[in-house]
């Protein structure tokens, strides 16, 4: 992935937009130890992604 308007957060939500990278591959394998925290990514295009990092429902249904 990567970030989207140079990782600014929308002024509409106030999340970030990811995208899929032309060289992505199908699956990568990461260090756990290299996660910082959980974040769900919401749909937005085929294949831009909204990033939740607040993982709070309330947030989720005003976006989703």
């Amino acid at each position: 992935m990567s970030v989207v308007k140079q990782g600014c957060p929308s002024d509409i939500h106030g999340l970030v937009t990811v995208q899929l990278s032309q060289f992505a591959r199908e699956f990568t394998i990461v260090n756990i130890g290299t996660l910082l925290s959980l974040a769900h990514l919401i749909p937005e295009t085929d294949r831009h992604w909204i990033v939740n990092n607040r993982i709070d429902l309330r947030m989720f249904n005003e976006i989703y």
